[in-house]
């Protein structure tokens, strides 16, 4: 072994021994096909020196590692490091070995990062999956997460989350309240669209900035209109909870259909007409054409309240004293004005004021009757003649200026005949014949 002193220059050396320098051992810089520190079967495997402040690690003249001031670049991308324990990470820190990257094959994590000789976080499965796990405590991200697959369980405290896949929870999703503008869950294109709460109890709904639908504890309020579907009678498009066959759908353009137990029980038609498949029951009054509906279509009884006099169960608009009471069972009564005109019994027709109807003649009566409307009374013109007919003939005329009694056919009488003035014209027929006055033939 050869001592020196001072300093030795030499283009290449070669040390086949033990090599002990008191000061600097000084080489040239080098490159990568040509290290500055290089083997003697292997030259193009070594260390030089890219740059001021630099060092640099070359494998058959490739680049694989540089060291700089403040940090290590891994030029290859790949760093084989043997596996270790959670106490004794492959990569970890100086004070601290129990925290760090490693690779745990125990429970199959393909890399995991620990903190205190626990696994944070780990990355496990097949290589076509690429699962993240967190198997115990809390992921603060300071900005956002990415994912590309499905986000399970744990708590995340960050600005944002944006996966591409689907996030699973196993337990609550917390965000800041937000606002209409600035909703707390929105999309990417379109932040001002989403979901808020800005009081307590209650879910909120925008669009462009603007409130359009809120969920409350008591009730649900849209400033926008709702759209639903068609529907039918048996699946109607709004139903109450726990009756999906009772509700309101649509039959056709410009109706509006009721249904009841999966059966159509009325609807509105494109004329405002309501259409009703069985009874109206009406606890008040059914108001008319001023009112509600022009007209009510029923297939079977209207139900009324029996009112009274002054107040008829069925009224005319603008006439509430005017119309229909019943006043006793099986009777109805017509009232004007509150006062009682006619009643109507099972037996008898009753009538207060007098019954006026307008003139006729033989061939229609004024009062005939249904099933021989061509037989009964009538007066001729405006203050004229009664008339008695039968099947459409004069039988008996009344003059209305001397009351003389006109009986074109003749008059055939099984008793007696009294007259209390003259007995004028006819023949009569009779067993006897006693009058007051005169008698003419």
């Amino acid at each position: 072994m050869a001592n020196t002193f001072g300093d030795i220059t030499v283009w290449t050396f070669i040390a086949t021994a033990n090599v002990t320098a008191g000061g600097q051992f000084l080489a040239d810089s080098g490159s990568i096909t040509d290290p500055g520190y290089a083997f003697t079967s292997d030259p193009n495997t070594g260390f030089y020196q890219s740059a001021d402040n630099n060092l640099d690690i070359t494998v058959n003249g490739v680049n694989y590692q540089n060291f700089t001031g403040s940090k290590i670049i891994n030029i290859v991308r790949q760093a084989l490091i043997t596996a270790s324990t959670k106490n004794n990470c492959d990569l970890s820190f100086d004070n601290d070995q129990d925290s760090g990257m490693m690779q745990f094959t125990a429970d199959q994590f393909l890399v995991a990062l620990v903190a205190e000789g626990e696994i944070a976080v780990g990355c496990k499965g097949a290589p076509q999956d690429r699962e993240v796990h967190i198997p115990s405590g809390d992921l603060i991200v300071a900005d956002r997460i990415v994912a590309g697959g499905a986000v399970v369980g744990a708590t995340f405290e960050a600005d944002s989350l944006e996966t591409v896949g689907d996030v699973t929870v196993g337990g609550q999703i917390f965000v800041p309240d937000g606002s209409a503008g600035a909703p707390s869950y929105t999309f990417s294109n379109y932040t001002t669209t989403g979901i808020f709460s800005i009081l307590e109890n209650a879910i909120r709904f925008s669009s462009k900035g603007v409130e359009k639908f809120v969920i409350g504890e008591g009730s649900h309020t849209s400033t926008v209109r709702m759209q639903f579907p068609d529907g039918s009678a048996d699946a109607p498009s709004i139903l109450n909870i726990g009756d999906t066959d009772t509700g309101i759908y649509f039959p056709a353009a410009n109706e509006v259909g009721f249904a009841t137990e999966g059966a159509q029980a009325g609807y509105f038609d494109a004329e405002q007409d309501l259409y009703v498949t069985n009874s109206i029951i009406a606890g008040g009054a059914v108001i008319g054409q001023t009112g509600e509906f022009e007209f009510v279509r029923v297939n079977d009884q209207i139900e009324i309240q029996i009112g009274s006099l002054s107040a008829p169960g069925l009224f005319f608009a603008g006439d509430p004293n005017t119309g229909i009471v019943q006043t006793a069972p099986d009777t109805f009564t017509f009232a004007a004005g509150g006062l009682a005109t006619m009643f109507v019994t099972t037996s008898a027709v009753l009538l207060l004021p007098q019954l006026q109807a307008v003139t006729g003649d033989a061939a229609n009566p004024q009062y005939s009757f249904a099933l021989a409307s061509v037989a009964g009374m009538y007066v001729e013109g405006f203050g004229g003649d009664l008339g008695f007919t039968t099947n459409g003939v004069s039988a008996m005329l009344i003059d209305s200026a001397t009351q003389i009694v006109d009986i074109p056919a003749g008059l055939t009488v099984g008793d007696n005949i009294v007259a209390t003035g003259a007995g004028e014209g006819a023949t009569f027929e009779a067993d006897s014949l006693e009058v007051i006055g005169d008698v003419t033939v």
